[in-house]
């Protein structure tokens, strides 16, 4: 059972319906009471985690998990009271920042849909106490790689006042010559140069193995980006995910379809739950027939709102192909229309289902935190 306590924890703000995490250990806290009054909870919580292993050595304490994009992740401050991980409340005291809010559409399909309310999404997650207030998302490590006798003297990219890789090697093919490179969605990069001993498996299998074995020799860029996200934070809840509206979504609007099976979802925070539904063809082929309706809707009104000027086949292919006679945002204006067709429809995902929790504060929950964060759709 854990320590009765009350102490600062996290809401991670993370964007995106994609990301693929580890699950993570929480170890129970000592006490840590605090008279300081925060003003009124934007979102109160209550029940228990269920949490694994982690590669993140030492404590963990819960959070709550939102995005700016596939860019960065942020971190807000909330607070807990009571049993952790077996029983608990969880308070959030602040909005997330501003620069995760966007338009839901935007964010999940690329297509600004008019009237929606702005917002972000997160999750539950774990952090460790001495997490900071935000860390970059990255890809990596990318690159290249050559013996000396493959480049020459000229070298291959490379960093300022260094030069990059195989320069002045000559026909040394002992040696590995690599640049490594780990990247955010932005364009903020690190860049590394190493120089491995040749292997019969090929130079490139260095960048599986951490260039263990390899020396090296230059570096331009935050070092910050090359640690791995699992050890930043230790997973991301599989079951319940946190919505935050700046404004009220009213029933049947895109956000109001996307999020609740309750009508209209009110400004401010919300806990959504996520249920899983085993594939099966006669659901498939349900979710394929009502779409392919909204879509049969959205093109009979893109083609009334052009009086017939544009070929209906031309609008009908809009989804795969983009034809260079039509006016400029064509396509986007008729996916714009597909959305909302679907939503008018309520049309229902193929593989989950999201619920509004009504009264989070005094329903229990029981959250899973693990590595799966698959609800679709377009990444933040």
């Amino acid at each position: 059972m854990g320590a009765v306590m009350e102490r600062s924890l996290a809401v991670v703000i993370v964007g995106g319906f994609g990301l693929s995490f580890l699950v993570a250990t929480l170890s129970a806290c000592d006490s840590q009471a605090s008279s300081e009054y925060r003003g009124e909870s934007l979102l109160t919580l209550q029940g228990s985690v269920e949490i694994g292993e982690t590669s993140i050595e030492g404590e963990l304490i819960p959070a709550l998990a939102f995005s700016k994009g596939n860019e960065s992740i942020s971190i807000v401050d909330v607070s807990v009271n009571g049993e952790f991980p077996s029983g608990f409340t969880l308070d959030v005291f602040d909005p997330p920042p501003a620069d995760v809010i966007g338009d839901f559409a935007e964010l999940y399909d690329g297509v600004a849909l008019p009237g929606e309310p702005r917002g972000t999404w997160g999750y539950i997650t774990a952090v460790p106490p001495d997490h900071g207030t935000s860390f970059p998302l990255t890809q990596g490590p990318t690159g290249s790689a050559q013996t000396g006798g493959e480049g020459g003297a000229g070298g291959v990219g490379g960093i300022a006042g260094v030069g990059g890789i195989g320069g002045s090697t000559g026909g040394n093919h002992d040696t590995c010559f690599l640049e490594a490179e780990w990247c955010t969605e932005g364009g903020n990069c690190l860049v590394e140069l190493y120089e491995c001993p040749n292997v019969p498996d090929g130079c490139y299998v260095y960048f599986d193995k951490d260039f263990t074995g390899c020396t090296r020799t230059a570096s331009q860029g935050d070092p910050a980006l090359k640690v791995p996200i699992f050890d930043r934070f230790a997973g991301m809840s599989e079951n319940y995910a946190v919505l935050y509206l700046e404004e009220e979504a009213p029933a049947g609007s895109w956000v109001a379809h996307t999020f609740s099976d309750d009508g209209a979802i009110p400004a401010g925070y919300s806990l959504i739950e996520i249920s899983f539904i085993a594939e099966s063809d006669s659901r498939e082929a349900f979710v394929a027939h009502c779409e392919e309706l909204a879509k049969d809707m959205a093109v009979q009104r893109i083609f009334e709102a052009h009086g017939g000027s544009i070929p209906r086949r031309q609008v009908e292919d809009c989804d795969w192909l983009q034809y260079e006679d039509n006016p400029p945002g064509f396509c986007v204006d008729f996916r714009l229309q597909e959305l909302l067709a679907i939503a008018e429809r309520d049309c229902p995902t193929e593989h989950a289902v999201a619920r509004r929790v009504l009264d989070p504060a005094n329903t229990p929950i029981n959250v899973r935190i693990g590595p799966n964060l698959g609800l679709g759709g377009g990444e933040q």
